[in-house]
């Protein structure tokens, strides 16, 4: 356990050490399967990644056993991201200008499934900081700006404005400043029973799902499930049974969504949870924001536009 804590501290204080110039970086995306996959070089080999604001760490999945052009460390650490317990390795040869030189490493001989063509995840949180992000779906491109001057020319587009923070924002715990560079905004969900939770919203990029609940206290799932549905991620080799139950949400003054299935996912309590000691926080995934011609992300202003 402590290695794990080790491990997870150590890449934060890494990641949120990187920094930039004062320029523009221009990154196509295609959608598949309600993810964003874009194409990156890595010691000169060109990948593809999900881009996932909701993962704070790197990983590059390999299909044979070798690792064969990267030197890491032989030790295995433990390691929770999200819903998911991985075994990664430490890559110690990438050092990438947008995505940090912090990179893990996840063992698979497992194929695909899901049709994307997919190589890994890449940590879309570290480009919040102090950075302006753009992803717009009509033009199919995520824009990262150093300063907030280019934005002024979108403002008359704005559908909807948020006021952006850290998830744990309230329900801090002794780890919640490693970890505070996700974005989220708050709302409320309502369960069939009418009874409501106000928490935050994750910006989740990786997720693709349009709401997903993760729960740290299991009474709360046994209460609100109404069933169980089967679960697949076959990036990570997994598939298993999730209970489900249907919310209402409400975020912001207008934003507001009729009865919709949410998955709920279970993670035992942890001072190194995303959303602190809250028990229910709401991963928003990319099915919301595609309703929308494009997002923007100020962190200079700390806001969340939305476009129509």
């Amino acid at each position: 356990m402590k290695k794990f804590y080790l491990f997870i501290t150590l890449f934060n204080f890494l990641f949120n050490s990187v920094s930039y110039s004062q320029v523009t970086y221009k990154i196509p995306f295609e959608l598949c399967n309600n993810r964003l996959i874009i194409e990156h070089t890595l010691l000169g080999v060109n990948k593809y990644f999900c881009f996932d604001t909701g993962s704070n760490i790197n990983i590059i999945k390999e299909h044979t056993s070798s690792f064969s052009n990267y030197t890491y460390n032989k030790n295995i650490a433990k390691v929770s991201i999200g819903i998911f317990n991985l075994n990664l390795v430490v890559i110690n040869n990438i050092k990438d200008k947008l995505f940090g030189d912090v990179w893990a490493g996840y063992e698979s001989n497992t194929s695909l499934k899901s049709g994307c063509n997919i190589d890994g995840i890449l940590n879309g949180s570290l480009l919040f900081n102090k950075n302006l992000l753009e992803i717009n779906f009509i033009n199919k491109l995520i824009t990262i700006h150093s300063d907030s001057t280019s934005f002024s020319s979108l403002n008359d587009n704005i559908k909807s404005t948020f006021q952006i923070d850290y998830p744990a924002k309230g329900y801090e715990t002794l780890a919640s400043k490693f970890i505070n560079n996700f974005i989220s905004i708050s709302g409320m969900i309502q369960f069939q029973d009418s009874s409501k939770e106000r928490t935050q919203f994750l910006i989740d990029t990786g997720s693709n799902y349009e709401i997903a609940l993760l729960v740290s206290d299991s009474s709360l799932i046994e209460r609100y499930s109404l069933g169980k549905v089967i679960y697949e991620n076959d990036f990570f080799n997994v598939e298993k049974e999730i209970d489900y139950t249907y919310v209402s949400y409400n975020i912001g003054d207008n934003t507001k969504s009729h009865n919709i299935r949410a998955l709920m996912f279970f993670r035992e309590p942890s001072m190194f949870s995303i959303f602190g000691s809250r028990k229910i926080g709401v991963l928003l995934g990319v099915p919301f924001f595609l309703k929308y011609n494009s997002l923007v992300i100020d962190n200079f202003e700390k806001k969340l536009y939305l476009f129509k």
